[in-house]
């Protein structure tokens, strides 16, 4: 997709849902003067697969271990702590926009 901002910037968005495998980043944003990246999920894909629940599990649920954290790559890495989400709203938005 091409994003034409206002001020006559063109950004050039991709995405693809169907990854399989090792194929770089899960999230990477590239910017002029740095880039963002995501190597991995939060982990609760794990937690779900292995039959954990964010009501067996409360606060801990959301909370994403520092080895999943993503990073800023300008010349060097500066990590990004990842900040606990809300999965249910974000589902329910996605319901209401299906």
């Amino acid at each position: 997709m091409a994003l034409h901002h206002e001020g006559g910037v063109i950004s050039h968005v991709t995405g693809n849902w169907a990854r399989q495998g090792d194929v770089g980043s899960r999230f990477r944003v590239d910017g002029a003067a740095a880039t963002l990246f995501v190597p991995d999920d939060d982990g609760r894909t794990a937690r779900l697969t292995a039959g954990r629940t964010p009501e067996a599990e409360g606060a801990a649920w959301a909370t994403v271990p520092e080895s999943r954290w993503g990073g800023i790559h300008r010349g060097g890495v500066t990590p990004v702590p990842s900040q606990p989400g809300d999965g249910s709203a974000f589902y329910t938005s996605i319901a209401r926009a299906v």
